[in-house]
């Protein structure tokens, strides 16, 4: 298993593909770029649901070189209101 995600590229495996690509959306508001290896399924609709609750677009440009995709977004830069500040 760890061969086949090594083999796959990217910066994340493809069980943590959502953790980043959620991390780009909650940046603040500037390009964020990552590369990963090919997209799971759960990533292709993670970045639907994330284009509807967030309103955020990726841009998606793939390598054919190295068989990675580089995903690049604007930040929302989510701040936690509900968090106290002293």
């Amino acid at each position: 298993m760890l061969l086949t995600e090594i083999r796959r590229g990217g910066c994340f495996d493809s069980s943590h593909q959502w953790l980043a690509l959620l991390l780009m959306v909650l940046a603040p508001e500037h390009a964020c770029k990552t590369r990963i290896g090919k997209l799971t399924p759960f990533s292709i609709q993670y970045l639907r649901d994330l284009r509807e609750f967030f309103n955020v677009t990726f841009k998606i440009k793939p390598d054919p070189e190295t068989e990675t995709v580089m995903m690049t977004c604007m930040g929302t830069g989510y701040a936690n209101v509900g968090k106290k500040t002293t």
